[in-house]
This record gives C-alpha cells, sequence and structure tokens, in this order.
C-alpha cells in the first residue's frame, strides 16, 4: 500500500491534509520497544500464552518509554517524541509558550521588525504588484531587509530581487502563510487581520503564530545547499531544550552538534559526507546555519557572544531576555502516563 503523503487528503474522509489530521494521532502515539530490548525480554520470558506475552511487552514498553535517558539530557522517550512530533500541542507538561510577554521585547527581533515593516509597507502603499516571476517588488525589498542585514553574509548592496535573498523569500512566504498578506487579482494585498497588525502593532499571539508557521510550514533547507534532513526541524524544541539547560551564559555551537548527535546518532548515518567535511562537522554547520542563524537569531531567542561575523564557522551563543521570558520549562517528572 502507497504511504500517504504529509499533504495529501487524508485516508479518512475529513477533508483535511494528513498531517493536521490523523497523521498527528499516528505520530503522537508511544514509540515502540527497541528490537535489542524486546528479543532479549522475549528471550529470557518464559510465557504462557499469546496475552501474558503482549502484557510482558507492554509494560516493558512503559518502564522504557517513562524512564529519563541522559542522552535526551533527562528527557524520556515518550517525552522526545512529544517534543519532534506534536511539540505545540501535547507539550505543556514540559514547556509553555507565554504570549503575555512584553511587547517591548519584540521590538528589537529581526522577524517582527521585518514583518512589521513588511505590513506597513503595503499597508502605506496600497495593493503592490508583484514582479513577473510573482516575488516581492525593489521599493519593499531594502526596508525589509534592512531588519537582516547584519545577520546576513550579504549586507543588501545592490539589491534586485527577491529570489537572491532566501530570507525575503522566506518572509514573504510566512507574512501569507500566518494569514496576514494574500495575493488578489494580482496584487498583494493585507487581509483583514493584516491590517490589525499593521495598527496594532506585533504582541505574544502574533510572535508565536509566526514561530509556530517558521517550524512546521516552512522548509529550513530553503536554498541553503546543504542536505536536506527535516529532522533538524522536526527536533527545534529538543534543540531550544539544549539551549535551556546550557546556554544560560555561553554554549558553544560545537558543543550544541555534540550534544545533538548523540541524542540523534542515526542522523550522522544519514548525512553524506563530502571532501571538505565529514558527517559530524557538516551536521554542526547545518546546526550554525539552520538553527542558530537562520532561527534563533531571526526570532531574537540567543545572541552571538564575542563578534564572530557573518563567515564564522562556529560560534558561541547564549539565550537571551525574550528566550527566558517566552518559554516557561516546566520541572519534569517522568510518570506512566508520560
Amino acid at each position: 500500500m502507497p504511504r500517504t503523503g504529509r499533504n495529501a487528503p487524508c485516508p479518512c474522509g475529513s477533508g483535511k491534509k494528513y498531517k493536521k489530521c490523523c497523521l498527528r494521532d499516528e505520530e503522537a502515539a508511544l514509540p515502540p520497544l527497541p528490537g535489542g530490548i524486546l528479543g532479549e525480554l522475549l528471550a529470557k520470558g518464559e510465557f504462557h500464552s499469546l496475552e501474558e506475552a503482549r502484557g510482558a511487552v507492554s509494560q516493558a514498553q512503559t518502564v522504557h518509554n517513562t524512564t529519563p535517558k541522559e542522552d535526551f539530557l533527562g528527557l524520556s522517550p515518550n517525552q522526545m517524541h512529544r517534543f519532534m512530533y506534536v511539540p505545540f500541542e501535547s507539550t505543556e507538561d514540559l514547556v509553555r509558550f507565554n504570549t503575555c510577554i512584553d511587547r517591548d521585547l519584540l521590538q528589537t527581533v529581526p522577524i517582527c521588525r521585518a514583518s512589521s515593516t513588511l505590513i506597513g509597507l503595503v499597508a502605506e502603499l496600497g495593493p503592490i504588484k508583484p514582479t513577473q516571476n510573482g516575488n516581492l517588488p525593489r521599493k519593499v525589498l531594502k526596508p525589509t531587509y534592512c531588519h537582516f542585514a547584519q545577520l546576513e553574509e550579504h549586507r543588501g548592496e545592490g539589491l534586485r530581487s527577491e529570489d537572491e535573498f532566501p530570507v525575503l523569500h522566506a518572509l514573504r512566504r510566512l507574512v501569507m502563510r500566518a494569514g496576514w498578506m494574500r495575493l488578489y487579482r494580482g496584487r498583494f494585498r493585507l487581509t483583514k487581520s493584516g491590517e490589525d497588525l499593521a495598527q496594532n502593532g506585533m504582541g505574544g499571539e502574533t510572535f508565536l503564530k509566526l514561530l509556530r508557521h517558521y517550524c512546521e510550514s516552512f522548509s529550513w533547507s530553503f536554498a541553503d545547499r546543504h542536505q536536506e534532513l527535516p529532522v533538524i526541524q522536526q527536533t527545534f524544541l529538543f534543540l531550544l531544550y539544549v539551549l535551556h539547560l546550557r546556554a544560560a551564559e555561553v554554549l558553544p555551537s560545537k558543543e550544541l552538534a555534540r550534544i545533538y548527535a548523540r541524542a540523534f546518532p542515526a542522523v550522522i548515518r544519514e548525512i553524506a559526507p563530502q571532501t571538505y567535511a565529514d558527517e559530524r562537522k557538516l551536521l554542526h554547520s547545518i546546526l550554525v546555519l539552520r538553527f542558530i542563524r537562520r532561527f534563533c537569531l531571526y526570532f531574537g531567542l540567543v545572541r552571538l557572544v564575542g563578534d564572530p561575523g557573518p563567515f564564522a564557522e562556529s560560534v558561541d551563543v547564549a539565550t537571551t531576555g525574550l528566550f527566558d521570558a517566552f518559554f516557561l520549562w516546566q520541572e519534569r517528572t517522568n510518570s506512566p502516563g508520560d
């Protein structure tokens, strides 16, 4: 039977996309017992019936999945599973998103300032005609890009096309996915919620909406020339958890990559080595680019310690006041219900 694609209609007939319907229930189920543990259990056990064997396996699965693991920095397999598959729906016992944060904390966040600038320009100039490629015209590119210029390799001189700057393309798609702008009758126009945002500014709810769309609806591997590796994006909440535990002062990016490789050793096996770098070095480069530079810095969640510049292969990071205010990490408990 062919596998249903994430964006395909759900087989249950609800009319929703598979990823928005039954896939969530399937992914949220308890992770299976590792084969080695299962084989050892069945080899040692003396079971008088199939039901007795199933009961023993179920009990062992519960114990395994609710036991904190050192490689997961104290998370259980079930908690890690929820971090990966239902990060915004079923992790309130681990972390909560504080949407009542002070609006002043958002004033210097690049993704917030750029979104507000783009929305403000569309509100000021009226419906904007796209280029022949369906992109934003030059008159809105430079004012929007300036909020990212210090984070990017290119400072924006001679800015001509949205296609030349992945961050601008990502921003336009993000604002449209968030429902604040749409292409209607050949023009970029604000929606009602976009008009409200232009008038009232960015708040905690809109910040969460941006973050969620960036993590769930936009591909982090877009135009970065690295191997796709969607698991990096899928584990964003675990990476933020690592920052919570280790980056209150300073966390070197190489240490972040080491922790990640220990938690997800299969990722190393997925990476195709290159002549200029082995698998671990490539993993480090991908984490620095996608997670640190193009997620955490864009969203104001970390600051770079020192002045490494946009070309530095390794960076040291520390969490910001916004990180501490927005992510409310809960005291971990591991019970049979976890």
